[in-house]
């Protein structure tokens, strides 16, 4: 039931991080972007508004094509049950994200603080922010409901001429709801 727990509350504490400041900007796909060379503030928020899109479609390969081959996700779960650390790769991630996706019935976030930084030579970013998030899951045919609170940083660089995320950390505390 812990496992379950903390994969229920906390599979989308990364991939939906823009949810209540959606740009704008058009969103762009890799296939069609042009060759990056400098990363700007723009840039992230836009990836991270399209990452938001895709989480809300359940598109698991739209999310991913913004994760580096070699990313690294690290997330710490905190509950009544106990503390629960996973260390994830891209590969992991997208069965972590598909058996979340299979058992989510309701999903809402706000996020709070979001601050984008960009490295002086513009090859890096991160980005910052503080995640809300109410979800409802079917364990056993019954609804369960969580609430929680994520502290996350996704650090983004430049790979192969594409912004991508190559770092990404989140800590969360649950509760029922």
């Amino acid at each position: 039931m812990q496992r379950s727990l903390a994969l229920a509350a906390s599979f989308s504490l990364w991939v939906l991080p823009a949810l209540p400041f959606v740009s704008s900007a058009p969103a762009i796909t890799l296939a069609a972007a042009p060759k990056v060379t400098q990363i700007d503030d723009r840039q992230i928020r836009t990836i991270l508004t399209t990452m938001q899109t895709a989480a809300q479609k359940r598109d698991t390969n739209t999310i991913l094509q913004y994760l580096a081959p070699n990313v690294v996700i690290d997330m710490t779960v905190q509950s009544a049950f106990g503390n629960q650390q996973q260390r994830l790769s891209r590969t992991e991630y997208r069965q972590y994200l598909e058996q979340g996706y299979a058992i989510t019935r309701n999903y809402t976030s706000t996020i709070e603080n979001l601050q984008v930084k960009v490295a002086s030579n513009g090859k890096s970013a991160i980005a910052t922010y503080t995640l809300l998030e109410e979800i409802t899951v079917t364990m056993q045919s019954q609804p369960l409901a969580f609430k929680s609170e994520s502290d996350a940083s996704i650090k983004f660089e430049l790979v192969q001429g594409k912004v991508l995320a190559t770092s990404v950390k989140s800590i969360s505390r649950i509760e029922p709801k």
